[in-house]
């Protein structure tokens, strides 16, 4: 009476959409090994095949019960595929290159994470590539494939299976063949045996010829639960591999914890939009009764009457679920980025005394944990820009070392995400997560212009100076080291390091040349050509000083009297600008709904694109009119 019921409301179920009545749903596999937990794997049908199926879209009904069940796409879960493709003499020429190009184009379409080998079975079985050699293994052996020889189908059935051995994933074989076994060493029975052995699901695709062995290919498929692909060309080939790789994106694995015993109806509808489909299944579990505050005790569920609502489905809560994970996650991550943070701003990284002597147990685990992570960061940035970012922080003046400038910035990225996800939403942690990368970088550039710019605002005076002390009969390295003592940062510690250069055997015209290209200064650069061409021809050099001096003063002065001049009109960019972002902003918040035009409509997305677009060409606009060039 309930398996009446239960069939009944599966034909119900698939009755609501009208247009979802030409497919059944099919229930793959059961498991019930692990009683009360049962796991059900499904096929949804061809239209429902490459949607977003969520486990709102499932039902699951036990005995009569709504039960609520966790859901999982089964391609989300590892698979290793192993494919058995005939190579024998009778698919020379086109059927061996549509064989090849169907192949590939089956293994380009499986999850990037699936484990695929292939095996050929012309002449003699030979393993081409093992399910370890990775995706471009498998593509190039099948990219090499050649026909020739005779058919060893089965030998070649049995070596695909014992790739299987021990695999931890889904196992999958497809086999490919166009005619009957002519070689093997073994039996139908033993490439039966096998498949059964390694709980493959099996796909036969059979090209019908003369030599065709179809209860051959039929036993093969049903070992493995699975079916056979009859096409009369090898131009179908693309076609039935696809429909292959349609079944297999199409499964889905249902787990729930069973509420009942003995022998019971199983029933999975899903429904999405105007289409479902349903199927039912008859269970056999164990038959005592579940231990007393079992399941069976806490069943609050009412029973579903045939064409009643079947409650959606949600998945049982997960320890990552319970309301307290997200914070506390956060939190750790949060604390842990902090503890990075201080540590390598501390100077932890820097000191070289045994690890073993420093402080406490919990102090040197901390850093010895910062010198690993500083030894790879820095193998990878030798291998990657070698020198390149500790060129960027001298420019910049920061005092750390590339690997410490790394770290600090992972981590400081790794606390901005993390407290984001605490307080925000995850599309704005995406946003703050894009903002957390770039920033890095960004302050670099700014802090690099912001020096470049105070060194060329001290200039003038650096050369006045300069041409002073040469005046007052110092050399020129003595007048840079005056320079070194008396003038402000930046210009101080640049010819700081011009002086100490000097010491170590470098000359200063070479110095103060390094010292132009990391400044960008081209004032500099003529004072460096001038102080070459007055060693080469001899001259009064503090004179010379004094009109690059007064040029320089001349040319500051106008762009200083530009900068005044066009302030309003860099102003008024500013607001026009950032006018808009407020006014958004300020709307959302006033009246969330009023922007739902704009957000929530193609022609809105088209115009927010288009307004963007046009803001950034008048910002660009209005910038090239106040930019100052000489």
């Amino acid at each position: 009476m309930r398996r009446t019921a239960a069939l009944a409301l599966a034909l119900a179920l698939a009755a609501a959409a009208p247009a979802a009545a030409a497919e059944a749903l099919e229930i793959v596999e059961v498991d019930t090994s692990g009683y009360p937990q049962v796991s059900v794997t499904v096929a949804v049908p061809a239209s429902l095949q490459g949607l977003d199926l969520t486990a709102d879209a499932f039902t699951v009904v036990e005995d009569g019960y709504a039960v609520d069940a966790g859901v999982w796409a089964w391609v989300d879960d590892p698979l290793a595929v192993v494919l058995v493709l005939d190579t024998s003499g009778s698919m020379a020429g086109g059927a061996i290159a549509d064989a090849r190009d169907a192949a590939s184009a089956f293994v380009a379409v499986l999850p990037p994470d699936a484990a695929v080998a292939v095996v050929s079975s012309g002449g003699a079985a030979a393993v081409r590539s093992p399910l370890d050699g990775g995706r471009d293994g498998a593509r190039a052996a099948i990219s090499a494939l050649t026909a020739g020889g005779e058919t060893a189908l089965y030998d070649a059935v049995g070596a695909g299976a014992a790739l299987l051995d021990g695999v931890e994933a889904n196992p999958v074989v497809v086999v490919l063949s166009d005619g009957g076994d002519t070689v093997s060493a073994s039996t139908e029975a033993d490439a039966v045996a096998a498949l059964e052995s390694s709980g493959a699901e099996v796909f036969v695709i059979g090209l019908q010829t003369d030599e065709t062995d179809g209860a051959a290919l039929a036993a093969l498929a049903g070992a493995g639960g699975g079916r056979v692909v009859s096409i009369d060309e090898a131009s179908l080939l693309g076609e039935a591999f696809g429909g292959i790789a349609g079944d297999l994106a199409g499964r889905y694995r249902l787990a729930y914890r069973s509420r009942a015993h003995g022998e019971v109806d199983l029933v999975v509808a899903v429904r999405t939009g105007d289409l479902s489909a349903a199927a039912s299944a008859a269970l056999d579990l164990p038959a005592a009764p579940l231990p007393a505050g079992g399941p069976t005790e806490e069943r609050t569920t009412s029973a579903v009457g045939v064409g009643e609502a079947v409650p959606a489905i949600a998945p049982a809560p997960s320890l990552l679920a319970q309301p307290w994970a997200r914070p506390a996650g956060v939190g750790a991550a949060v604390a842990g980025a902090a503890a990075l943070l201080a540590l390598v701003a501390s100077g932890g990284g820097r000191t070289r005394r045994p690890v073993e002597r420093q402080g406490t147990r919990r102090g040197r685990l901390l850093r010895l944990l910062t010198r690993r992570a500083e030894d790879v960061t820095e193998k990878v940035l030798q291998s990657r820009t070698p020198g390149r970012l500790e060129r960027d922080l001298d420019r910049a003046g920061v005092a750390l070392r590339p690997t410490e400038f790394v770290l600090l910035s992972v981590s400081a990225g790794v606390a901005a995400v993390a407290g984001s996800l605490l307080l925000l939403s995850p599309p704005a942690a995406v946003g703050v997560a894009l903002l957390a990368a770039l920033a890095p970088r960004a302050a670099l550039r700014v802090l690099t212009a912001r020096r470049r710019a105070a060194f060329a605002d001290q200039f003038e005076g650096t050369l006045q100076m300069l041409s002073g002390s040469l005046r007052a009969g110092y050399g020129l390295m003595q007048a840079a080291a005056t320079i070194a003592e008396e003038a402000p940062a930046p210009t101080g510690p640049e010819f700081a390091r011009v002086a100490v250069e000097n010491r170590l055997g470098r000359s200063v015209e070479d110095s103060l040349r390094a010292l132009s290209e990391r400044m960008e200064n081209e004032d500099l650069r003529w004072v460096v050509e001038a102080i070459d061409i007055q060693y080469e021809v001899g001259g009064d050099l503090a004179e010379v000083l004094d009109t690059v001096a007064e040029t320089i003063r001349d040319r500051d002065q106008v762009r200083r009297q530009v900068r005044a001049l066009s302030a309003e009109g860099r102003i008024s960019a500013v607001v026009l600008v950032s006018m808009p972002f407020a006014i958004a902003v300020l709307i959302s918040m006033v009246s969330p709904d009023y922007l739902a035009e704009l957000t929530g409509t193609t022609l809105g997305k088209f115009m927010i694109g288009g307004a963007l677009v046009m803001i950034g060409l008048g910002a660009a606009w209005i910038r090239k009119i106040v930019k100052v060039v000489f």
